[in-house]
């Protein structure tokens, strides 16, 4: 029994254990591989002894990519012209939309504060009983989370900018701006 787990262990046919056979077949590749870059060696040397100049290459030469590629896709920062452009796109869009709803909120809380006349008066802290409190509290609700969503998108768009600025995004593909942002 112990003669034939031997014999499955061995490289067939030289008698050798199966590792080391596979350990000289591995060299021989190695010897092999080594001897087709050599070989491109010497025909570099047999064109110069057959009167044939190699001309020089420098690193820089070796390291450029062809005049003639051009990728089938222009990429910046992981992203195509038109992705860059839709994310800025939005992101001015989110920018825009929180302005004008913080502008109509405001514009709605000075219209509804001339609405209460000359008795409207109460102590602070205490309500003066009319509805148009609970409305007038509402808008200074609204404009705080339009303020506060402002600064979110601004925010964004300004990491946006400087994602583009890092990745260096030309600048027609981050086209169109936001208008200055209106006094608060």
């Amino acid at each position: 029994m112990r003669r034939r787990n031997a014999a499955r262990r061995t490289d067939r046919g030289s008698g050798r254990p199966a590792a080391r056979a596979g350990a000289r077949r591995s060299v021989l590749v190695l010897l092999v591989a080594s001897t087709g870059l050599a070989s491109g060696a010497v025909a570099g040397q047999e064109a110069e002894r057959a009167g044939q100049s190699v001309p020089p290459v420098s690193l820089e030469e070796l390291l450029a990519l062809p005049e003639t590629y051009r990728p089938r896709l222009e990429q910046r920062g992981g992203a195509t012209r038109s992705e860059w452009r839709e994310r800025f796109r939005v992101a001015r869009e989110e920018v825009e939309a929180a302005r004008a709803g913080l502008a109509r909120a405001q514009a709605e809380l000075e219209a509804h504060a001339g609405t209460g006349g000359d008795w409207n008066l109460a102590p602070p802290g205490v309500g003066s009983g009319l509805t148009g409190d609970a409305r007038a509290g509402q808008l200074r609700a609204e404009i705080k989370r339009y303020r506060k969503e402002l600064e979110r998108a601004e925010r964004q768009l300004r990491e946006l900018e400087v994602e583009a600025e890092l990745a260096g995004v030309p600048e027609d593909w981050v086209a169109g701006e936001v208008p200055s942002a209106p006094p608060r």
